[in-house]
């Protein structure tokens, strides 16, 4: 077995965690399954950008903490200068055989650090997909290349990465292909698998059911009650979700929508605002019911409460190339779903029978379904049983996480990457040679194989804006006329020391 140092992103699922999202439920699938396997698993938590430092009350950077029984580190800034010294000195001092960096917030970091150690890489979503649903919402494309800096980065260093669906994975392919990974060295290197979202256990096992907390209370008890479980993110069709919701409720006047989480701070506070001025507009308000972002141990009452879960996509990539933690949580808890079609979860779970599901931008299919739902209880929970059923076999943490759990057993690099260490031994020892103060390097990414690396490496450390200005002004500059002369006389000069030689 196998000593291995994961880097993942939080919060992890505490009953009195009011925003435990996708990237706390991946790190802790990752850390359960690599345990579970008997591995020696040392976990260090980082925040979710955009938020505060986990613990406002004190300056300290490394904290100590528990989920569990199970003691791991928490990183207590959002700071890259910051912390990254500090985790330097973590990774330097438990002298792993391996890191993994769960979710691209924490594989970012892991990848800048002075170590040759084999890296495994999550991608926990396609980020460009991401960037581009940003930019649309915010009118603003330079999202694409904040988020191109940190997936080029990413991709330059790790040995292995895994993706949350199988399209996901192609596309990474394609990436590795434009920064120069896909070269001779790596031609019989299996680099990206797929490892979709595990069920979470507290989902799988939640704690018994306190009635009337929701229904009787929050809505009327004989509702038929439509969920919304999470945060309302860049690719999610608000006016679409708005407009189905209100025909089904004109329809069929049991039907009551309540919605925990929002809008998710410090990456999109746009798309939740969106939605509410759609439901305002309709004139429905006894209707549905904004809980926000509530307390971990009152989502599952809430599950158990509801008739049918939601799950409503724009027409992008990143629904088709993304995962969806709100459909994974809901079939683990037995909730009916109806989702547009275009997420590979909604494919996968439709070609079985398991969901109810709708097309992308069809308002008035989606409000058909919900009213079919809402007459066709028993119906509906056949499918969600037939759900729980597939997922109990191919989404569990051990059966979804099984590539890396092969990989574990015997870390070991990417070829290139071992060629470019030999690269740096080389380098190194020249540089000592001239200078023994001189810094060592050890990360493969310091070192490249192709042009297509070369033209990687320099567009992440140098400004291309800066460049492109750079080599503007030079070229003004050897079109002056003083330039010219100047270029005119020195190969002149140049030639008549020539000439000279030659006579002697």
């Amino acid at each position: 077995m196998s000593k291995l140092l994961i880097i993942g992103t939080g919060p992890l699922y505490d009953d009195r965690v009011c925003c435990f999202n996708g990237q706390g439920l991946r790190t802790w699938q990752f850390v359960m399954a690599l345990r579970n396997a008997g591995h020696e698993v040392e976990l260090i938590l980082l925040p979710t950008e955009g938020h505060a430092r986990p613990n406002v009350l004190t300056s300290e950077i490394v904290l100590s903490s528990v989920h569990g029984n199970f003691p791991y580190t928490l990183i207590n800034s959002t700071s890259l200068p910051e912390y990254l010294p500090y985790l330097q000195r973590i990774v330097d001092s438990s002298h792993p055989e391996a890191l993994v960096a769960v979710n691209h917030n924490a594989a970012w970091p892991v990848v800048q650090l002075d170590t040759d150690l084999p890296i495994w890489a999550d991608l926990n979503g396609y980020i460009m997909g991401e960037a581009q649903t940003k930019s649309m919402v915010f009118d603003n494309d330079v999202y694409l290349g904040h988020f191109w800096s940190r997936e080029r980065r990413i991709l330059r260093r790790a040995d292995k990465f895994s993706a949350v669906s199988r399209r996901q994975m192609y596309a990474t392919i394609g990436e590795l292909g434009a920064l120069g990974r896909l070269n001779s060295a790596n031609a019989m290197h299996g680099f990206v698998s797929t490892i979709p979202n595990a069920m979470a256990p507290e989902f799988l096992n939640p704690p018994p059911h306190r009635r009337g907390q929701f229904r009787g209370t929050v809505f009327p008890r004989d509702a038929y009650v439509v969920l919304w479980s999470g945060g309302f993110n860049t690719w999610t069709n608000v006016q679409m979700l708005a407009d189905a919701l209100s025909h089904a409720m004109m329809r069929e006047p049991s039907i009551h929508f309540v919605a925990t989480g929002g809008a998710i701070v410090g990456h999109d506070e746009k798309t939740y605002q969106s939605f509410l001025d759609e439901m305002s507009e309709r004139g429905l308000a006894e209707r549905y019911t904004m809980l926000g972002w509530i307390e971990g141990e009152r989502i599952f009452d809430l599950y158990r409460d509801c008739n049918l879960g939601l799950c409503v996509d724009g027409k992008n990539y990143e629904t088709l190339m993304g995962a969806r933690n709100r459909i994974t949580n809901m079939v683990a808890m037995r909730l009916p779903v109806l989702t547009t079609f275009g997420t590979e979860i909604s494919e996968e779970l439709a070609a079985i029978g398991a969901v109810l599901t709708t097309d992308i931008n069809d308002a008035q299919e989606m409000a058909n379904a919900i009213v079919y739902a809402s007459r066709n209880i028993g119906e509906t929970l056949e499918m969600a049983a037939k759900a729980a059923r597939y997922a109990n076999e191919k989404w569990t943490p051990d059966a979804a996480t099984q590539s890396i759990l092969d990989w574990a057993r015997r870390p070991y690099r990417a070829p290139d990457n071992m060629k470019k260490m030999t690269i740096l031994q080389k380098v190194n020892h020249a540089a000592l040679a001239r200078n023994p103060m001189a810094k060592i390097l050890v990360n493969p990414a310091d070192a490249v194989l192709s042009g297509l690396e070369e033209e990687a490496r320099i567009c992440e450390r140098e400004c291309v804006e800066d460049l492109l200005a750079d080599s503007r002004d030079l070229h003004l500059l050897r079109n002056k006329l003083v330039f010219r002369i100047w270029r005119s006389i020195k190969k002149k000069i140049f030639c008549g020391m020539q000439k000279l030689r030659k006579s002697e």
